[in-house]
């Protein structure tokens, strides 16, 4: 939905950088911040239905929680029912509804209450991701090289794979920003249901 922030932009105090999610029902918010003073978390608030705050439990939570199990935490963003997280080796994980794949992991659409590997993205050796974007219930990440990728519902061809209506689990190419070849994009963003992307030459 917004852009990334990295924790460059952190102070030394605990300071969060919500994305607050105003679609349907998803009402979440979720930061990367030092959270309980520790550099790299991850927290999150509000609504939890589908497991979205990432702490293991089923409950609404009305001031931050520490998102289980992550750390080295650089950016986050929150869907509807679902969030991501980018860490500092470029890799990426989620959590939330999994009734589209938009957690990524592979096509197993299971409601996940805390973070797991988006494939593709889940080791040093994978490409690097270095912006996430989550919009209602789909996914975007922007690789280093300047290509995207997308993954979870594609009732609109929010995808932008050129199948149209074909969710998916796993990550897809986005068209026309797949390969080196094609023009960077150097900033993402994910709606309800559109994706955009800003390219190199503006």
């Amino acid at each position: 939905m917004f852009k990334s922030l990295t924790s460059a932009a952190l102070p030394s105090i605990l300071v969060f950088l919500a994305f607050a999610v105003e679609h349907g029902q998803g009402e979440h918010a979720a930061a990367a911040t030092f959270c309980d003073l520790q550099p790299g978390t991850a927290c999150a608030w509000g609504s939890d239905g589908t497991g979205k705050l990432g702490n293991g439990a089923d409950g609404n939570q009305n001031v931050p929680d520490q998102v289980d199990g992550l750390g080295n935490v650089v950016a986050v963003d929150a869907g509807d029912f679902h969030s991501l997280a980018l860490l500092a080796d470029g890799t990426l994980r989620a959590w939330g509804s999994d009734v589209f794949g938009q957690l990524g992991d592979g096509g197993t659409n299971t409601n996940q209450p805390t973070a797991v590997a988006v494939s593709g993205f889940a080791l040093p050796a994978d490409p690097d991701v270095v912006a996430i974007a989550a919009g209602n219930s789909h996914s975007l990440a922007l690789l280093a090289d300047g290509t995207l990728r997308a993954w979870g519902l594609d009732n609109f061809g929010q995808l932008g794979d050129g199948v149209g209506n074909s969710s998916t689990g796993t990550p897809v190419a986005v068209s026309g920003f797949a390969l080196p070849a094609d023009p960077d994009v150097v900033a993402i963003a994910a709606g309800n249901s559109h994706s955009l992307a800003l390219l190199a030459d503006g």
